[in-house]
C-alpha cells in the first residue's frame, strides 16, 4: 500500500502557499493604501480646481479654465510657468472685486491683505474695507467698467480676485496674476460654500475653510429640515435688471436651491444651465 502522507502534506503546503500569495497581495495594496495612495493629490469645487505638488507647490484651475501655480514665498518658481501665472503664498496684498470674496477672506482671517477694491465706500457693508478706505489703507481703483490700472501696477498685488474675466488680457500685459473667481457653468449651493476652500489655498489655511464650509452646510441643512412642513411656500423669482432685460439664475444655481431649502417655491426651478 502507497502512503498517502506525503501527497496530502504537500497538498495542504500549496494551498497554504496559495492563500498566501493573495494575503501577500492585499497587505502590500493596504500598505500602498495606508502610506501613499491615501494623499489627495487633487480636488475640486464647482470649476475650480487645485492639484498639489512637491515642495508645497499648487497648480489652480480659476474659474475660466486658467492654470496657475502658487509657490511658496521661501522656494524658486518652477521652470515653464510666466510670471503672471506664478503666485507666492501666503498672499499678502490682493485686489477684490466681489464684497463677497472679501466676506470670505474675512473668515479667514485675512482681511488685512485686502489692498485694492472696485466699489466706493458707501457700497461696502463690511466694517474693516470702510475703515480701510478712510485711513488710505485700501484703495479704491475705479468702478470695473474703468479700472486705473496705473494705480493697480503701483500696489503691487501678489494677485486680483476678480469675476470679470474681460480684464485677464490686461493683467497679463501687467504680468499681474490674476484668479477669474466666476464659472461659466451654474455652481450648485455645495461649490458655492465650498469656495472658501480654494480660496483658503492661496493662504494656507485649509482646514479653517473646512470647518467653515461644513459649519455652514449642517445650519443650512438643520434649518432646511424645520421648514419642511410649510405648506404655504411664497414664489420666488431671483434676478437682475441690466439695461431693460431681465437676467434670472438658474434652478440648478446656488441661489435657486437656497429659495427652495428656504420654503420658498422658485420659479425658475426646471431651468437648468449657466447662471
Amino acid at each position: 500500500m502507497i502512503s498517502s502522507t506525503f501527497p496530502i502534506k504537500k497538498f495542504y503546503l500549496s494551498l497554504n502557499a496559495a492563500i498566501a500569495v493573495p494575503r501577500i497581495l492585499i497587505a502590500i495594496a493596504l500598505f500602498l493604501l495606508l502610506f501613499s495612495g491615501c494623499k489627495v493629490n487633487s480636488e475640486k469645487f464647482g470649476g475650480f480646481g487645485i492639484k498639489y505638488s512637491k515642495g508645497g507647490r499648487k497648480e489652480v484651475t480659476d474659474g475660466i479654465g486658467r492654470r496657475l501655480v502658487l509657490v511658496p514665498r521661501e522656494s524658486n518658481a518652477p521652470n515653464g510657468y510666466k510670471e503672471r501665472d506664478v503666485i507666492r503664498i501666503p498672499v499678502k496684498r490682493v485686489v477684490v472685486y466681489s464684497p463677497y470674496t472679501a466676506a470670505l477672506i474675512r473668515e479667514l482671517g485675512h482681511l488685512n491683505s485686502v489692498v485694492g477694491i472696485v466699489f466706493k465706500k458707501e457700497h461696502w457693508h463690511i466694517a474693516e474695507i470702510r475703515k480701510g478706505i478712510e485711513n488710505g489703507r485700501i484703495i479704491y481703483l475705479g468702478n470695473y467698467t474703468s479700472i486705473d490700472y496705473e494705480k493697480l501696477r503701483q500696489l503691487k498685488p501678489d494677485v486680483v480676485f476678480t469675476w470679470d474675466a474681460r480684464i485677464v488680457p490686461k493683467l497679463n500685459e501687467l504680468s499681474i496674476p490674476c484668479i477669474v473667481t466666476g464659472t461659466r457653468n451654474a455652481k450648485g449651493l455645495i461649490k458655492h460654500i465650498n469656495f472658501i476652500r480654494f480660496l483658503s489655498t492661496f493662504y494656507n489655511e485649509d482646514q479653517k475653510a473646512k470647518a467653515f464650509a461644513e459649519l455652514q452646510l449642517k445650519e443650512i441643512n438643520n434649518i432646511s429640515a424645520r421648514l419642511k412642513k410649510v405648506k404655504e411656500r411664497p414664489r420666488v423669482i431671483w434676478g437682475d435688471i441690466y439695461t431693460g432685460k431681465i437676467r434670472v439664475v438658474t434652478g440648478n444655481s446656488w441661489a435657486g436651491q437656497m429659495v427652495e431649502k428656504a420654503g420658498g417655491n422658485y420659479l425658475f426651478s426646471d431651468l437648468v444651465g449657466g447662471t
